[in-house]
Protein backbone atom coordinates (compact mmCIF):
# COMPACT_ATOMS: atom_id res chain seq x y z
CA UNK A 1 0.00 0.00 0.00
CA UNK A 2 1.39 3.40 -0.95
CA UNK A 3 2.24 5.83 1.84
CA UNK A 4 1.26 9.46 2.16
CA UNK A 5 4.46 11.45 1.81
CA UNK A 6 5.56 15.06 1.71
CA UNK A 7 8.14 16.51 -0.66
CA UNK A 8 10.72 18.28 1.47
CA UNK A 9 13.24 19.53 -1.08
CA UNK A 10 12.78 21.76 -4.09
CA UNK A 11 14.79 21.57 -7.28
CA UNK A 12 14.65 23.62 -10.46
CA UNK A 13 16.23 21.31 -13.04
CA UNK A 14 17.84 22.65 -16.18
CA UNK A 15 15.30 23.27 -18.92
CA UNK A 16 12.25 23.80 -16.72
CA UNK A 17 12.05 27.50 -17.71
CA UNK A 18 12.39 26.95 -21.48
CA UNK A 19 9.46 28.63 -23.24
CA UNK A 20 9.40 26.27 -26.23
CA UNK A 21 9.00 26.87 -29.96
CA UNK A 22 5.92 28.31 -31.66
CA UNK A 23 5.02 25.09 -33.51
CA UNK A 24 4.92 22.95 -30.39
CA UNK A 25 3.10 25.69 -28.55
CA UNK A 26 0.48 25.88 -31.33
CA UNK A 27 -0.08 22.14 -31.13
CA UNK A 28 -0.54 22.34 -27.36
CA UNK A 29 -2.87 25.35 -27.50
CA UNK A 30 -5.09 23.71 -30.12
CA UNK A 31 -5.28 20.41 -28.23
CA UNK A 32 -5.09 21.46 -24.58
CA UNK A 33 -6.67 24.94 -24.47
CA UNK A 34 -9.24 25.27 -27.27
CA UNK A 35 -11.14 22.09 -26.15
CA UNK A 36 -11.70 23.74 -22.76
CA UNK A 37 -14.55 25.60 -24.45
CA UNK A 38 -16.44 22.31 -24.09
CA UNK A 39 -16.22 22.72 -20.29
CA UNK A 40 -17.13 26.41 -20.42
CA UNK A 41 -20.28 25.81 -22.47
CA UNK A 42 -21.33 22.91 -20.25
CA UNK A 43 -20.77 24.61 -16.89
CA UNK A 44 -21.49 28.31 -17.42
CA UNK A 45 -25.16 29.08 -17.91
CA UNK A 46 -24.45 32.27 -19.87
CA UNK A 47 -22.43 30.44 -22.51
CA UNK A 48 -24.69 27.39 -22.50
CA UNK A 49 -27.67 29.60 -23.31
CA UNK A 50 -25.69 31.59 -25.85
CA UNK A 51 -24.80 28.58 -28.03
CA UNK A 52 -28.14 26.77 -27.54
CA UNK A 53 -29.61 27.89 -30.90
CA UNK A 54 -26.37 27.63 -32.87
CA UNK A 55 -25.62 25.16 -35.63
CA UNK A 56 -22.29 26.21 -37.07
CA UNK A 57 -18.60 25.48 -37.46
CA UNK A 58 -15.86 27.87 -36.31
CA UNK A 59 -12.36 27.29 -37.63
CA UNK A 60 -9.13 28.49 -36.01
CA UNK A 61 -6.00 28.21 -38.12
CA UNK A 62 -2.65 29.62 -39.09
CA UNK A 63 -2.89 30.56 -42.75
CA UNK A 64 -0.71 28.53 -45.08
CA UNK A 65 0.27 26.05 -42.36
CA UNK A 66 -0.57 22.42 -43.05
CA UNK A 67 -0.86 21.43 -39.37
CA UNK A 68 -1.96 24.36 -37.22
CA UNK A 69 -5.74 24.17 -37.46
CA UNK A 70 -8.74 23.06 -35.45
CA UNK A 71 -12.48 23.60 -35.74
CA UNK A 72 -15.30 24.00 -33.26
CA UNK A 73 -18.53 22.21 -34.13
CA UNK A 74 -21.65 23.56 -32.42
CA UNK A 75 -24.83 21.63 -33.02
CA UNK A 76 -28.06 21.55 -31.00
CA UNK A 77 -26.40 23.36 -28.12
CA UNK A 78 -23.40 21.00 -27.86
CA UNK A 79 -19.86 22.19 -28.57
CA UNK A 80 -17.07 19.85 -29.68
CA UNK A 81 -13.54 20.65 -30.80
CA UNK A 82 -11.96 18.64 -33.59
CA UNK A 83 -8.41 18.89 -34.88
CA UNK A 84 -7.67 19.76 -38.51
CA UNK A 85 -9.54 21.81 -41.06
CA UNK A 86 -13.24 21.71 -41.92
CA UNK A 87 -14.24 21.88 -45.62
CA UNK A 88 -16.83 24.64 -45.15
CA UNK A 89 -16.67 26.51 -41.82
CA UNK A 90 -19.32 29.12 -41.04
CA UNK A 91 -16.76 31.38 -39.38
CA UNK A 92 -13.02 31.25 -40.00
CA UNK A 93 -10.29 32.95 -37.97
CA UNK A 94 -7.05 32.88 -39.92
CA UNK A 95 -3.87 34.02 -38.21
CA UNK A 96 -0.83 35.21 -40.15
CA UNK A 97 1.68 33.37 -37.96
CA UNK A 98 1.84 30.63 -35.34
CA UNK A 99 2.94 33.24 -32.81
CA UNK A 100 -0.12 35.41 -33.46
CA UNK A 101 -2.45 32.45 -32.98
CA UNK A 102 -0.65 31.35 -29.83
CA UNK A 103 -0.83 34.79 -28.24
CA UNK A 104 -4.54 35.07 -29.03
CA UNK A 105 -5.43 31.61 -27.68
CA UNK A 106 -3.32 32.40 -24.63
CA UNK A 107 -5.55 35.34 -23.82
CA UNK A 108 -3.35 38.10 -25.26
CA UNK A 109 -3.71 40.65 -28.04
CA UNK A 110 -1.81 40.03 -31.28
CA UNK A 111 -3.67 41.84 -34.00
CA UNK A 112 -6.85 41.01 -35.89
CA UNK A 113 -6.98 37.66 -37.73
CA UNK A 114 -8.30 37.31 -41.27
CA UNK A 115 -12.00 36.65 -40.87
CA UNK A 116 -14.17 34.41 -43.00
CA UNK A 117 -17.90 34.68 -42.41
CA UNK A 118 -18.28 38.43 -42.16
CA UNK A 119 -21.87 37.93 -43.37
CA UNK A 120 -22.63 36.57 -39.90
CA UNK A 121 -21.65 39.62 -37.80
CA UNK A 122 -23.72 38.78 -34.71
CA UNK A 123 -22.46 35.20 -34.64
CA UNK A 124 -18.89 36.45 -35.13
CA UNK A 125 -19.14 38.82 -32.15
CA UNK A 126 -20.52 36.04 -29.95
CA UNK A 127 -17.79 33.63 -31.09
CA UNK A 128 -15.18 36.19 -30.03
CA UNK A 129 -16.91 36.52 -26.65
CA UNK A 130 -16.78 32.76 -26.27
CA UNK A 131 -13.07 32.61 -27.12
CA UNK A 132 -12.50 35.43 -24.65
CA UNK A 133 -13.66 33.12 -21.85
CA UNK A 134 -10.29 31.35 -22.13
CA UNK A 135 -8.74 34.36 -20.40
CA UNK A 136 -9.93 32.71 -17.21
CA UNK A 137 -6.83 30.50 -17.48
CA UNK A 138 -4.49 33.46 -17.10
CA UNK A 139 -2.86 34.19 -13.72
CA UNK A 140 -4.33 37.71 -13.87
CA UNK A 141 -7.87 36.30 -13.64
CA UNK A 142 -8.85 36.01 -9.98
CA UNK A 143 -11.93 33.91 -9.23
CA UNK A 144 -14.38 35.73 -6.97
CA UNK A 145 -16.81 32.91 -6.18
CA UNK A 146 -16.58 29.19 -5.48
CA UNK A 147 -18.27 28.52 -8.82
CA UNK A 148 -15.57 30.49 -10.62
CA UNK A 149 -12.86 28.71 -8.61
CA UNK A 150 -14.31 25.31 -9.48
CA UNK A 151 -14.53 26.21 -13.16
CA UNK A 152 -10.95 27.49 -13.26
CA UNK A 153 -9.69 24.41 -11.40
CA UNK A 154 -11.50 22.12 -13.83
CA UNK A 155 -10.09 23.99 -16.81
CA UNK A 156 -6.54 24.15 -15.46
CA UNK A 157 -6.50 20.48 -14.52
CA UNK A 158 -7.65 19.57 -18.02
CA UNK A 159 -5.10 21.90 -19.56
CA UNK A 160 -2.16 20.71 -17.45
CA UNK A 161 -2.71 17.00 -18.02
CA UNK A 162 -3.38 17.35 -21.76
CA UNK A 163 -0.44 19.73 -22.15
CA UNK A 164 1.83 17.16 -20.48
CA UNK A 165 0.67 14.61 -23.04
CA UNK A 166 1.11 16.90 -26.04
CA UNK A 167 4.44 18.38 -24.92
CA UNK A 168 5.89 14.95 -24.23
CA UNK A 169 4.59 13.46 -27.46
CA UNK A 170 5.94 16.47 -29.39
CA UNK A 171 9.44 15.86 -28.10
CA UNK A 172 9.77 18.22 -25.13
CA UNK A 173 13.19 17.26 -23.80
CA UNK A 174 12.54 18.21 -20.18
CA UNK A 175 9.35 16.16 -19.82
CA UNK A 176 10.87 13.39 -21.92
CA UNK A 177 13.69 13.03 -19.38
CA UNK A 178 11.21 12.79 -16.51
CA UNK A 179 9.13 10.13 -18.28
CA UNK A 180 12.14 8.01 -19.27
CA UNK A 181 11.99 4.53 -17.74
CA UNK A 182 8.31 4.79 -16.72
CA UNK A 183 6.05 2.04 -18.05
CA UNK A 184 2.34 2.14 -17.31
CA UNK A 185 2.62 4.33 -14.20
CA UNK A 186 -0.69 6.06 -13.40
CA UNK A 187 -0.58 9.53 -11.80
CA UNK A 188 -3.90 10.86 -10.53
CA UNK A 189 -5.13 14.26 -9.29
CA UNK A 190 -8.14 14.48 -6.99
CA UNK A 191 -10.13 17.56 -5.92
CA UNK A 192 -12.70 16.93 -3.14
CA UNK A 193 -16.23 17.23 -4.58
CA UNK A 194 -14.54 18.36 -7.79
CA UNK A 195 -12.77 17.17 -10.92
CA UNK A 196 -10.34 14.30 -11.14
CA UNK A 197 -7.87 13.46 -13.85
CA UNK A 198 -5.02 11.07 -14.50
CA UNK A 199 -2.14 10.50 -16.84
CA UNK A 200 -0.37 7.29 -17.75
CA UNK A 201 3.40 7.59 -18.05
CA UNK A 202 4.37 5.05 -20.67
CA UNK A 203 7.78 6.08 -22.00
CA UNK A 204 8.31 7.67 -24.40
CA UNK A 205 4.70 8.90 -24.23
CA UNK A 206 2.15 10.31 -21.79
CA UNK A 207 -1.59 9.64 -22.15
CA UNK A 208 -4.03 12.03 -20.45
CA UNK A 209 -7.58 11.26 -19.31
CA UNK A 210 -10.33 12.90 -17.25
CA UNK A 211 -11.73 11.09 -14.22
CA UNK A 212 -10.27 8.36 -12.03
CA UNK A 213 -8.31 5.38 -13.28
CA UNK A 214 -9.97 2.00 -12.76
CA UNK A 215 -6.95 0.59 -10.93
CA UNK A 216 -4.94 1.91 -7.98
CA UNK A 217 -2.65 4.72 -9.23
CA UNK A 218 1.09 4.64 -8.70
CA UNK A 219 0.82 8.19 -7.29
CA UNK A 220 -2.18 10.23 -6.12
CA UNK A 221 -1.93 13.99 -5.74
CA UNK A 222 -4.87 14.80 -3.47
CA UNK A 223 -5.78 18.40 -2.77
CA UNK A 224 -7.07 19.30 0.68
CA UNK A 225 -9.98 21.36 -0.67
CA UNK A 226 -11.05 23.57 -3.57
CA UNK A 227 -9.01 26.56 -2.39
CA UNK A 228 -5.88 24.40 -2.20
CA UNK A 229 -6.42 23.04 -5.71
CA UNK A 230 -6.99 26.58 -6.98
CA UNK A 231 -3.73 27.85 -5.45
CA UNK A 232 -1.62 24.95 -6.75
CA UNK A 233 -3.07 24.83 -10.27
CA UNK A 234 -2.96 28.64 -10.55
CA UNK A 235 0.73 28.60 -9.68
CA UNK A 236 0.40 30.36 -6.32
CA UNK A 237 1.88 27.28 -4.63
CA UNK A 238 4.32 24.81 -6.13
CA UNK A 239 4.39 21.11 -5.20
CA UNK A 240 6.90 21.64 -2.40
CA UNK A 241 4.96 24.49 -0.80
CA UNK A 242 1.67 22.66 -1.23
CA UNK A 243 2.86 19.49 0.48
CA UNK A 244 4.65 21.39 3.25
CA UNK A 245 1.45 23.32 4.05
CA UNK A 246 -0.77 20.23 3.71
CA UNK A 247 -2.63 21.85 0.83
CA UNK A 248 -1.83 18.70 -1.13
CA UNK A 249 -0.96 15.17 0.00
CA UNK A 250 0.92 12.64 -2.04
CA UNK A 251 0.02 8.98 -1.82
CA UNK A 252 2.91 7.18 -3.39
CA UNK A 253 6.69 7.51 -3.83
CA UNK A 254 7.95 10.95 -2.84
CA UNK A 255 10.47 11.05 -5.70
CA UNK A 256 7.58 10.78 -8.15
CA UNK A 257 5.81 13.61 -6.37
CA UNK A 258 8.81 15.82 -7.12
CA UNK A 259 8.96 14.54 -10.69
CA UNK A 260 5.30 15.34 -11.37
CA UNK A 261 5.61 18.67 -9.57
CA UNK A 262 8.43 19.58 -11.96
CA UNK A 263 6.30 18.51 -14.94
CA UNK A 264 3.48 20.77 -13.73
CA UNK A 265 5.92 23.67 -13.35
CA UNK A 266 7.32 22.97 -16.82
CA UNK A 267 3.79 23.17 -18.29
CA UNK A 268 3.13 26.43 -16.44
CA UNK A 269 6.36 27.97 -17.79
CA UNK A 270 5.57 26.74 -21.29
CA UNK A 271 1.95 27.87 -21.43
CA UNK A 272 2.29 31.13 -19.48
CA UNK A 273 5.94 32.21 -19.47
CA UNK A 274 6.89 35.07 -17.20
CA UNK A 275 7.61 38.38 -18.89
Amino acid sequence: MADETNVTEQTQPEGIEYAGDDRTKARVYLRAVLPLLEIVTQDVEKYKNMIAPWNCVVQVETLGDSEAAAHIIIKDGVLKVEQGRHPSPTIGLGFKTLEQMNVTLGGGMAGVPKIKGILHPILLVKVMLLLNSLKMLMPAFVAKTDDEKMLKVKMLLGMVTTAMQEMCNSGDEFIGRLVRGSKGKVIQWEVPQGPQAHVILDAPQIHAFSGKHAKRPYLIMKFADLDSAYKVLSGELDAVQATASQAMKLRGPSEYGMRIGNMMKRVENFMMPSE
